[in-house]
Order: C-alpha cells, then sequence, then structure tokens
C-alpha cells in the first residue's frame, strides 16, 4: 500500500525516536556513570544491581517497572523510557548531573520532549514543515551534545518505508505511548491530593526566576490546555530535581498560598518513614526553611493529626538538604510527642537536638532555647512546675541578648504555664501572669509575619486568661462563683478567641469546645449574681444549653484535656444548682 508524504514524514519521525534515540542515551548514560563512578557499565547484572542500590525507596516504587529492566545491568535492552529515568531522573545519575553540569541536563531533557511530542501525535500524518522543524531541532541537539548526526541527517532524506519497517515501528511506537501514558498517570493518580482549584499558571513566571523552572519548562507547561496535566508536568520538572529545587518549590508555595503547599508535602511525602535511629543523625545549624516547617507542623498540632505529622517529618527529613531543618524537626515532633503522652521519647529527641546543637557553635541559640522550652513543656505536664520554670527561664536567657522572637514568645509561655498551675491565690497570680500575658501578646503582634504561630501563641494566652478568671485550676473549677470584673474579663478573652484571625478553620475543635464550656460558666455565675428570679432561670437555661452544645464539641474534639474541663463543669453546675435549691 502505497504511503502519502506526509504519512512517510510521521514514519521518519517514530524510527528516529524508536531507532536512533536510544543508541545515542544509552552512549551518554554509559559515559555519564563513568564520569561520576570511575568505572565502564559492562552491562553486567553487577552494574544493574549497584545501579538499584543507589536509588531512594520513592524512585524505586515509582520507577519499578524500569528498575526491573536495569537491575539485569545488560543497556542493550534499556529503551528511551529508561534511558530517561537512568539520565535524568535517577538519584544514581540524575541528581549529580543536573547538579554539575545543568546544561547537559536541559539538551538532553531537550530530547525527552521531542520524544514526548511525537508519542502524542494524534493522526499517523506530519506536515513536511513540521518534520524538517523536528529533524533540525534534533539535529542541533544532538550536535550540542556531541553525538553524531549523520544518520539523522540521511533519515531527514528518506523518501520511503518497506511496510515490515512500518509495521514494526507501529508496534514499537504503541509501547512508547503506553509508557509515557503510565509514567503521567503515575502522578495524575497522585494528584487526588493536590488541592482541586489549584492553578499552577501564575507560579510559573516566579518559578522561573527563582530558578526553579528553565524557560523551555515553562513554555512546554503553558502549551499544555488541561491543568491536570499541567500539574503533572510541573511535578515531572520539579520532583527530581534535587532537595534544594523542591524546598525552593514548597516555600515559594506556602508564601502564596500555605493549603497548597500543604498538599504538595502530602503528595511528595514517602510511604515509609524514617525512623527515630535515622533523625537522630541529624546535625544543626539554623533552619533555612524555618518559616515553611512551621506553618506545615503548627496546622497538624492543632488538629492533633499525628499520623500526619510523622508523615510530614519524614518529608522534610527526605528532601531537605539543610541539617539545622532535620534538626529542627526533631524539636517539632519532640512536642507532637509531648502532646501525646509519649514524653520518654520527646526527651530521647531533645536531648540529641541539644547536644548536636552546641556543635553549631554561633548558629545554636535558637536551637537550645527552644528544645530547653520544649523539655520544660514535659515537666509542666509531669507537675514538677519549678523544675520546668527553672529550664524556662534558663531558656530565655539564652534569647534574651538575640532578634528570635518565637524563641522569647515559646519562653515567656513556658513561665506562664507554671505560674498557671503552681500553688498560689487567684489575686497573686492575676499579678505574677498578666505581665507575661501582655508580653507575649505585643511580641505576637509586633512580629506577626514572622512568626507563623502567632495566632496559635495567642489562642493560648487568651484561653489560659480566661480560665484564671473563671477560676479553673489543675483540680478543677473553683467551688465559688466568679467575680462581676472577672467573668467580664473571661467574655472579653473568649470574644477574642472567636475573632477571624484567631478562629479555628474548621467546627468543633479544641478551642470551639473551650469556648463553649466557658460561655456556660459565664452564664451560670451570671445566675448566681442575678436578683430577679426570671434572670436567674434564664442564665441556667442559657448555661445548660451551653453545656449541651459544648459537650457535643467535646465529643469531636477527642481530647483528654478538654474533657477533663467538661466533666469540672458538669460537677461545677451539679453542686450550684444544689446549693440553690
Amino acid at each position: 500500500m502505497p504511503y502519502s508524504n506526509e504519512q512517510i514524514n510521521y514514519f521518519r519521525m517514530i524510527h528516529i525516536v524508536i531507532t536512533i534515540f536510544p543508541r545515542a542515551l544509552r552512549e551518554l548514560f554509559k559515559e555519564e556513570w563513568r564520569r561520576f563512578y570511575g568505572s565502564e557499565w559492562c552491562d553486567r547484572k553487577r552494574d544493574g544491581e549497584q545501579f538499584f542500590l543507589r536509588e531512594s525507596f520513592p524512585n524505586r516504587r515509582r520507577n519499578r517497572e524500569a528498575l526491573k529492566t536495569i537491575r539485569n545491568g545488560d543497556s542493550s535492552k534499556f529503551d528511551s523510557t529508561v534511558l530517561f529515568y537512568c539520565i535524568l531522573y535517577s538519584d544514581s545519575v540524575g541528581v549529580d548531573l543536573y547538579n554539575r553540569n545543568p546544561w547537559k541536563y536541559r539538551e538532553i531533557d531537550r530530547l525527552r520532549d521531542l520524544r514526548n511530542h511525537v508519542c502524542h501525535i494524534d493522526e499517523d500524518k506530519v506536515k513536511y514543515s513540521d518534520f524538517q522543524s523536528f529533524c533540525s531541532e534534533t539535529i542541533a541537539c544532538f550536535r550540542d551534545l556531541g553525538l553524531s548526526t549523520s544518520e539523522l541527517k540521511a533519515i531527514a532524506r528518506e523518501e520511503s518505508f518497506a511496510t515490515d519497517e512500518v509495521v514494526r515501528l507501529k508496534a514499537e511506537l504503541k509501547r512508547k505511548q503506553s509508557a509515557v501514558r503510565k509514567y503521567e498517570q503515575y502522578f495524575l493518580n497522585k494528584l487526588s491530593t493536590v488541592k482541586k482549584d489549584f492553578n499552577p499558571t501564575p507560579f510559573l513566571e516566579k518559578m522561573k526566576d527563582q530558578g526553579i523552572l528553565s524557560e523551555r519548562e515553562v513554555e512546554n507547561i503553558e502549551k499544555q490546555k488541561k491543568k491536570e496535566i499541567k500539574i503533572a508536568m510541573l511535578i515531572d520538572s520539579v520532583v527530581y530535581k534535587g532537595t534544594e529545587v523542591v524546598a525552593a518549590f514548597l516555600n515559594l508555595l506556602s508564601e502564596t498560598d500555605k493549603e497548597v503547599a500543604s498538599s504538595f508535602i502530602d503528595f511528595l511525602s514517602p510511604s515509609k518513614q524514617m525512623v527515630p535511629d535515622d533523625i537522630r543523625r541529624a546535625t544543626v545549624k539554623y533552619p533555612q526553611y524555618y518559616r515553611l516547617v512551621m506553618r506545615t507542623f503548627t496546622n497538624d498540632i492543632c488538629k492533633r493529626d499525628w499520623d500526619k505529622l510523622n508523615k510530614r517529618s519524614a518529608f522534610f527529613l527526605r528532601w531537605f538538604p539543610d541539617e539545622a531543618t532535620k534538626l529542627f524537626v526533631q524539636v517539632e515532633l519532640a512536642y507532637g510527642y509531648n502532646i501525646q503522652g509519649e514524653s520518654e521519647e520527646a526527651m530521647s529527641l531533645l536531648n540529641d537536638t541539644i547536644a548536636n546543637a552546641r556543635r553549631a557553635g554561633e548558629n545554636c541559640p535558637r536551637i537550645i532555647a527552644r528544645a530547653l522550652a520544649r523539655k520544660s513543656l514535659k515537666l509542666v505536664y509531669e507537675g514538677k512546675y519549678s523544675e520546668s520554670r527553672a529550664l524556662a527561664e534558663q531558656a530565655s536567657m539564652i534569647v534574651s541578648t538575640m532578634e528570635s522572637p518565637e524563641e522569647q514568645i515559646i519562653c515567656q509561655k513556658r513561665i506562664a504555664d507554671c505560674l498557671l498551675y503552681e500553688d498560689g491565690s487567684l489575686h497573686s497570680k492575676k499579678e505574677q501572669l498578666t505581665p507575661v500575658w501582655n508580653t507575649i501578646i505585643e511580641l505576637c503582634q509586633r512580629n506577626q509575619d514572622g512568626v507563623p504561630r502567632s495566632s496559635y501563641y495567642l489562642r493560648f494566652v487568651f484561653a489560659d486568661k480566661a480560665r484564671l478568671h473563671l477560676g479553673f485550676s489543675k483540680n478543677g473549677f473553683d467551688c465559688c462563683a466568679s467575680s462581676i470584673s472577672d467573668l467580664e474579663e473571661a467574655e472579653q478573652c473568649v470574644k477574642r478567641l472567636e475573632e477571624p484571625d484567631l478562629k479555628t478553620d474548621s467546627e468543633d475543635t479544641y478551642t470551639d469546645a473551650f469556648c463553649l464550656i466557658c460561655k456556660s460558666k459565664i452564664a451560670f455565675d451570671k445566675s448566681k449574681a442575678a436578683d430577679v428570679a426570671e434572670e436567674v432561670e434564664t442564665w441556667q437555661k442559657e448555661a445548660l444549653s451551653l453545656y449541651d452544645k459544648a459537650a457535643a464539641a467535646c465529643r469531636s474534639a477527642k481530647n483528654n484535656g478538654i474533657s477533663f474541663k467538661l466533666s469540672s463543669l458538669k460537677e461545677y453546675l451539679k453542686n450550684g444548682q444544689q446549693s440553690g435549691n
């Protein structure tokens, strides 16, 4: 059957991609392997095993089909899909090539784009001008990479193809198209975790300016019509470029939309968590990506989502290059362990953090202060308030001579915790705590942009103030009703907790339950102060109604601390009603 000129153009393009590309890529792969490891790739099984062992677990999972072929070692069986993985995306060669010779990396990536372009052609026809453009770009790319162009030029001049060759090329093309679709499908399947309304287009120019994407990568992404393919190509371009690029990518996203950054962290998080021994090998300097770490973990800690906290800590340890970030993650993990009640594990991590921080020289004070403040928290939970306060004051002294607002806030918060729980009269506690709380509020307001957890710390302060003025201690609510001035102060604190900048994102959280408990106590105490029987009845009804709402919110919050406050409120209301009868 005779073929049209446009069909012959199409077959020639297929031949170049399927026959010539793999031979050229095989040559480039062996050249890079020799340059990086100082030995020849001899097509032995031993070579394939060495390659496999150098690959990370995410790469082994994502590219398991390619690695089955690679482990055999015979490069003659490597098609272009496998070879592009070896050269561009592998831990064994790809990361080194990108860092050492980005120009060469980009040229090989151009070949990948050309291969993908051919695999995505819908019809088996190509215009002569398009074919010539394809040949010119391919020849230029081969020439830049020091590859022979004679065979390419010969194919460009061919005017016919044997039927058997066409059949072979079509069959091989189907396999190539299937490989490309499977590769893209891997990302598209995982995109279910990425925020649904995320549009990558507005970020592309910034990513190019910051060196996250190349100009060609931006152009290729912008060409795509489907948003899902744009996102897949964006991830394809970023995820294999090494930890510095991934970190910069997430930092850029988090500054614009923290939900998008959070969803990408979930996407990239490894399924196999790192064990504590892996974590403890970290050494320290002050974290480069401090704000991103804090924004990420704050949400998980607020929601008591410990599984996500562990997964995300594994993510930071896997992807972020600087050891300081890894050490800071240890402090956050210890914080999570403390809240969960796993205090021994928390102390082990914190002790290791301090030991490593002391080797960091002038960069270590913030890390030591934060770790000491977290150790102080553990002692608070154990009721050792004087010891806890001593550690908190030691941490406060370390940061007193430096510009480090978040460490100052944490140290002051820990001192306030000790004062709040230590024995003493309500009046003396107010006198001691008011200046400490005012310091925390001022630091949070003054450094709102620089302290990712400012709203988190403010919630603690206003909640603690409300508890104190309502007579709540470690033993529960005081049996005596609060004064009118205390009720007014507590009411102001609850209103502050419900303002937009402090309101939690989801309903029925710990803070929602806490506010309802406070409102119920305030209403009941107002009934005690009322002189008119109707007012007494109205306030008591409101108190009981708010108690029921608080009970429902506590069930959703699933927190022992808030459950204790609720049971104490129940006892207080019961005793108050009995004394009133």
